[in-house]
């Protein structure tokens, strides 16, 4: 059990640790995420890392006091307080003296703690222990209804501005599941410590807060608004302009290539002459037809289509062209699928559908493809477009 839960500590540490790192690069142009929500997950994570060596490399119990096995609730309930009220503000900062008076209970908190170490067997654990219980538990629940009164006053019973509505419905749904997820974590070691003995209550306690860093993680990780902010994924979509994929960048125009073998020689005289208009043919036929949304298409389909032979266009995928055919049949199908998504498909279809309209035999293929040559997950992909929007 050892092995696994200092393996479980870990993963959760790094994984927090990573995110925390990122979410920070772009946390000044990210409506949802603060200075403070990342000192959060800072906090969560760097304890996580530190109960793992100290079980890898000191071979102790990872607390054996309920008091530390709570104090992780005494810093982080201050500040996602402070969390919720900057992000209620629009506020980067909460005042200096806020900062100061939600610093007070904490620091308090461990002097109790440590003088209580102190005292050894000198007194009573059990008075002073049950003292300490019910000071935190008050603690926690004036925290707990604190975060809930500012919460609903500024986010959850604001009236939703129609112009943002997806914004405030992402806000909204944003700060239920943190606020979900502070009262598990505030919670379980109070209630786990009613109900079991200490050591038990360590050992249970420590999975429960690893799973809920990870289910955090996850959640930043899989909503991208969240993870890097409307105004980076904005831009990014202006970046974009009207479609992620570029076709004049699949060809080369140039007529200096020396073809490796005599048939492709003779070839070359015969076709750099047309070779802006047998591309101009191809690109017409890739916007005004479904050809390429079928899974089955040949290079011998787009041969009969346009009427030019098989052999000049085996030449130019060869020589003219930065891909090969079978990839040029992807990047056409994900066009058509970003075009798709751009036309809100997804509203009423699944991703294997989409995939399968676009001529992929399977989602997994498509997956790879859209992320390959769009940057982007099809979900991802259909976040951006609706942030932007």
């Amino acid at each position: 059990m050892e092995i696994h839960l200092i393996l479980l500590l870990f993963i959760a540490g790094i994984f927090g640790t990573t995110v925390s790192s990122i979410i920070l690069k772009n946390y000044k142009s990210n409506q949802a995420i603060n200075i403070y929500f990342i000192l959060f997950m800072m906090v969560i994570s760097f304890t996580q890392l530190g109960m793992g060596l100290n079980l890898l490399f000191f071979k102790k119990a990872i607390l054996t006091n309920f008091y530390f096995e709570s104090s992780i609730s005494v810093l982080i309930l201050p500040i996602i307080y402070l969390y919720f009220k900057s992000l209620s503000n629009k506020k980067s900062r909460v005042a200096a003296s806020s900062i100061v008076l939600h610093s007070i209970f904490p620091v308090l908190y461990f002097l109790v703690v440590l003088f209580k170490n102190c005292l050894g067997n000198k007194t009573s654990h059990f008075c002073f222990g049950n003292t300490i219980y019910y000071f935190f538990s008050a603690f926690v629940v004036t925290y707990i209804y604190l975060c809930s009164v500012i919460v609903y006053r500024n986010i959850w019973g604001k009236k939703r501005d129609n112009h943002n509505q997806f914004r405030s419905t992402l806000m909204s749904k944003w700060t239920k599941f943190v606020y979900l997820e502070i009262i598990i974590i505030a919670f379980a070691p109070l209630i786990l410590y009613w109900f079991k003995d200490l050591k038990e209550t360590d050992s249970i306690y420590q999975p429960v807060s690893c799973a809920i860093l990870l289910i955090m993680c996850c959640k930043i990780v899989c909503c991208p608004e969240i993870f890097y902010g409307y105004t980076h994924l904005k831009s990014k979509i202006n970046e974009d302009g009207d479609t992620p994929l570029k076709f004049n960048s699949i060809w080369i125009l140039s007529t200096t290539n020396v073809p490796h073998n005599l048939q492709d020689q003779i070839l070359k005289g015969k076709i750099d002459i047309s070779l802006s208009e047998y591309i101009s043919q191809i690109e017409f036929l890739i916007l005004n037809n479904d050809l390429f949304f079928r899974s089955d298409i040949k290079i011998e389909h787009l041969s009969n289509e346009l009427k030019i032979p098989k052999s000049h266009l085996n030449y130019i995928f060869k020589y003219h062209s930065k891909v090969t055919f079978i990839e040029f049949k992807k990047i056409i199908k994900i066009h058509y699928a970003t075009i798709l998504i751009k036309n809100n498909y997804l509203q009423t279809n699944t991703l294997n559908y989409l995939s399968k309209e676009v001529g992929f035999a399977s989602y997994d293929p498509f997956y790879r493809s859209f992320k390959k040559h769009t940057g982007n997950t099809p979900l991802d992909y259909h976040n951006l477009l609706r942030a932007n929007k």
